[in-house]
């Protein structure tokens, strides 16, 4: 018998981001050593080898996750920071821009922080890169600041890394959904702290 799962999911369902959006909630949920191709097409509505049609390998859709999130990651933030010439203002907008992206893209977060090991050198590469243009993007914006006298801090490269370092995913998720605390009132929090950090008061 032929194995036609086309009856069972949408021709969405077999396109490569709906593909790595399921991937990725298994991935984030049971961690991708967990995760088995067959748990992939179980939970898209078809059989293993279909998915193979599509996908070489769980490796292959990890990569693609990675590095998706880590790009839009970088060019959220450089449009946040192209807002303004104003440091401060470059905070602010660039630490609301993570917070919403924290939130939006919560899985992949998860899943950036556990599997980036799992990489293959010339993607960990690649990622590594990305993450480390948005600290430098961070250190030109601190760095202007310390130059102006808006900003007091012992380090920019350390204060580069901590406004990007500067949110656990899970407490994002914790606070909003536990706590009830508003996308707004969480952007407003984390801009005084990041300030504060900065040696600048809000």
């Amino acid at each position: 018998m032929a194995d036609d799962d086309t009856h069972i999911v949408s021709k969405k369902a077999l396109k490569r981001d709906y593909i790595d959006e399921v991937a990725c909630d298994l991935f984030a949920r049971q961690g991708f050593a967990r995760t088995s191709m067959r748990d992939i097409a179980g939970a898209i509505g078809i059989r293993a080898p279909s998915l193979y049609n599509h996908v070489d390998s769980k490796e292959e859709v990890l990569n693609r996750i990675l590095l998706t999130m880590f790009h839009a990651q970088y060019s959220d933030l450089k449009k946040a920071l192209a807002v303004s010439e104003n440091p401060i203002e470059q905070v602010k907008k660039g630490i609301v821009a993570q917070v919403h992206f924290r939130i939006t893209h919560a899985n992949a977060i998860i899943v950036a922080a556990r599997e980036t090991l799992e990489l293959n050198a010339n993607i960990k590469n690649e990622v590594l890169s990305l993450r480390d243009q948005q600290y430098q993007a961070w250190a030109d914006v601190v760095e202007r600041g310390v130059q102006a006298r808006l900003f007091h801090v012992p380090s920019v490269r350390l204060a580069s890394i901590t406004m990007y370092d500067f949110f656990n995913y899970l407490e994002i998720n914790i606070l909003r959904i536990q706590e009830n605390i508003s996308k707004k009132e969480l952007c407003n929090w984390y801009m005084e702290m990041a300030l504060q950090s900065l040696g600048r008061q809000p």
